[in-house]
């Protein structure tokens, strides 16, 4: 944290505790259920799942997903995958086409797509809306900064 973002803990009013993850590792921590899982990206990068009082939320990182992924996130009620673009394929990246795959094959009922090629946003949303609006069953939604989103 410190490397990339050097004066941020100087400003924060609380401590921060880090708990180092291997793929695939399962911890228990103030009362979450945490299970990760390894996903492509040019460096080292994990997928987290996290189970707390009936409720579940998978993150995938920042990343491609994987079969290991996919495992780890079916049946969760969160999923918070990035999708970079829309259906090209970026190495290391997930597309919003490969997201839609995920969520349906994985059962994740609703799921917020995030860290969208920066071109995305400002000049295909309209694209993106259509493609989104022609999955059934599964909620999949772009988040706005300070968004919350109900378990």
């Amino acid at each position: 944290m410190d490397l990339a973002y050097p004066t941020l803990r100087g400003k924060l009013e609380f401590k921060v505790v880090f708990h180092e993850f291997n793929p695939g590792d399962m911890q228990d921590i103030a009362g979450f259920s945490m299970q990760t899982c390894r996903i492509n990206h040019s460096c080292s990068a994990l997928a987290l799942r996290i189970d707390c009082n009936g409720r579940s939320v998978f993150y995938s990182g920042d990343g491609s997903l994987t079969d290991d992924c996919r495992a780890l996130a079916t049946g969760v009620d969160l999923g918070i995958l990035e999708s970079y673009g829309l259906g090209e394929a970026v190495k290391g990246h997930s597309s919003i086409l490969e997201c839609i795959d995920f969520v349906t094959s994985a059962g994740i009922p609703k799921t917020a797509l995030v860290h969208l090629e920066p071109f995305m946003r400002t000049c295909q949303m309209e694209q993106v809306a259509e493609v989104l609006a022609q999955v059934d069953k599964y909620e999949i939604f772009l988040p706005e900064e300070g968004e919350s989103s109900a378990l």
